[in-house]
């Protein structure tokens, strides 16, 4: 028996019974639909009986129209929650309130930041960056962070960083401010008007500090003593952010200070040599006259010029001899920390010798320490632990060229000289010799200031 033919004799049976039957144009009597018709089932009947078939066609296509209808609602639906979510992503990225500091962060510090090789203290330290430094997120991890700041690029640990939005308020709030010409040339004006003096013109991508600003326009300064007002619409916003610096680069301009001290000095003593043979010259006029008034035909005044020019070329000769004793060591000039702290780092580069004191052949670090503070008056022991006893505790914060910073796990195993802006020379190892550090390669222990500014 077909399916159609199976529901026309149940709706027959429940005509007989009068029963109430669910169609797809309402409820009604199945005795109705089983009367519509003059010979035998009704063609609504058949309708109805094929459609719970799934026989009757019009009912096929209905239910597609439906199915295509839905489909489409569900498309629209798609459409709508996309658009949503983009409008949501857009919305979120315009609460960005700095969005020039999206993959930058910022260091706060009291005074420098390690940047090491590895994710780690016991990494070497690549390079060092100061308070309000700017750098670039190269990669961000739940401990330390790789970044990029000048010719820089190694890992800083996150609880010293600042980062997007939270770097741009403190940039806002606490860093100096600049502005940079984004123009060919720009106006520098005495007051904030368009009818005052020029001063100067300057040209695209220089940058001025900033004194004051408003919409309109912006005081800069010139120079130290000189300022001006350009417009705000020919200049970009931007702040006086530190930038990191390599080792090399620390070592490069050390050295130049250096050779720039060493030159200096060597000016220094051929003036004084220079002052010291016209003083000799003009003693010798005097005693020339004081013989010519006593001279004598015995004594012939040529063997006062003889023994003079004997005296000086003896003199000069004592004085090359001197020089190579010394080992072309340059000898301390002043008395300061600054000055124990310079004249230390022209051994840069010696060996590294245990139980060594010697400059120029090789020291060890309490060696090191102790021959250089004895060109400067000071006798101290050859032992870094004897070496912490002496001149006055002083805290690592607050550390100043030639204080002695001392290193080791529970004792102290190792001495070093402070230099100033973070660094330390030291006779380090016997792969490295003497050489520049970071103060903070490790922690010190203590540090002892025995000669003052």
């Amino acid at each position: 028996m077909s399916k159609a033919k199976s529901f026309k004799k149940t709706i027959v049976v429940a005509a007989a019974a009068g029963m109430m039957i669910t169609t797809s144009i309402g409820t009604v009597s199945a005795g109705q639909i089983y009367s519509d018709s003059t010979v035998g089932i009704s063609s609504a009947f058949d309708r109805y009986a094929n459609t719970l078939a799934g026989n009757d066609k019009n009912a096929g296509d209905a239910a597609k129209a439906a199915t295509s209808t839905d489909a489409q609602k569900t498309t629209a639906s798609a459409g709508k929650n996309a658009a949503e979510a983009k409008k949501d992503k857009t919305s979120e990225e315009n609460k960005v309130k700095y969005p020039d500091f999206k993959d930058k962060c910022l260091v706060v510090t009291e005074d420098y930041v390690n940047i090491r090789s590895g994710a780690g203290t016991d990494s070497d330290v690549v390079g060092i960056i100061g308070n309000n430094g700017i750098a670039t997120i190269e990669k961000k991890g739940k401990e330390w962070t790789k970044v990029t700041s000048g010719d820089c690029t190694g890992y800083i640990r996150n609880d010293l960083l600042l980062f997007g939005d939270d770097a741009g308020a403190y940039a806002e709030a606490n860093c100096p401010k600049q502005v940079t010409v984004n123009t060919e040339t720009l106006n520098v004006r005495t007051e904030a008007d368009v009818n005052s003096d020029c001063i100067t013109q300057v040209g695209s991508g220089q940058s001025f500090d900033v004194i004051s600003q408003d919409d309109k326009w912006v005081q800069i300064a010139l120079d130290d003593e000189t300022n001006g007002y350009v417009s705000t619409e020919f200049v970009d916003d931007t702040y006086a952010f530190a930038t990191a610096k390599s080792m090399e680069q620390i070592q490069a301009e050390l050295d130049a200070k250096a050779a720039e001290e060493k030159a200096a000095e060597e000016q220094a003593r051929q003036e004084q040599e220079s002052a010291d043979e016209a003083e000799a010259e003009d003693a010798s006029d005097d005693s020339q006259s004081t013989e010519d008034d006593s001279y004598t035909p015995d004594q012939p005044d040529t063997d006062s010029a003889d023994q003079s020019s004997d005296t000086s070329d003896d003199t000069s000769s004592d004085s090359s001899d001197s020089d190579d004793s010394q080992n072309n060591v340059v000898a301390p000039s002043g008395q300061t920390g600054i000055d124990l702290a310079n004249f230390a780092t022209q051994f840069v580069g010696n060996p590294y010798v245990y139980g060594g004191s010697s400059l120029t052949d090789g020291a060890d670090c309490s060696g090191f320490v102790m021959a250089v503070y004895a060109q400067f008056g000071y006798s101290l022991p050859h032992s870094a632990g004897a070496q912490s006893q002496y001149g006055t505790r002083v805290d690592t914060s607050s550390l100043e060229p030639g204080d002695i910073l001392f290193y080791g796990d529970s004792s102290i195993e190792h001495c070093a000289i402070y230099i100033g802006d973070g660094m330390i020379v030291h006779a380090s190892t016997e792969e490295t010799g003497i050489k520049i550090s970071s103060a903070f390669y490790r922690d010190p222990l203590c540090a002892v200031r025995i000669i003052g500014q």
